[in-house]
C-alpha cells in the first residue's frame, strides 16, 4: 500500500451463517436478524 491508501477495520459480532474458507469470506448475521 501506499502513502494515500487507508485501511478501514471494524469488528462486528454475530453468527456465521456460512463461511467458504477457499475464498475467504462468508455471511453473519448480526444481534438483530440483520
Amino acid at each position: 500500500m501506499g502513502e494515500t491508501d487507508s485501511v478501514r477495520l471494524e469488528s462486528i459480532e454475530g453468527e456465521v451463517k456460512w463461511f467458504d474458507p477457499r475464498k475467504g469470506f462468508g455471511f453473519i448475521v448480526g444481534p438483530e436478524g440483520q
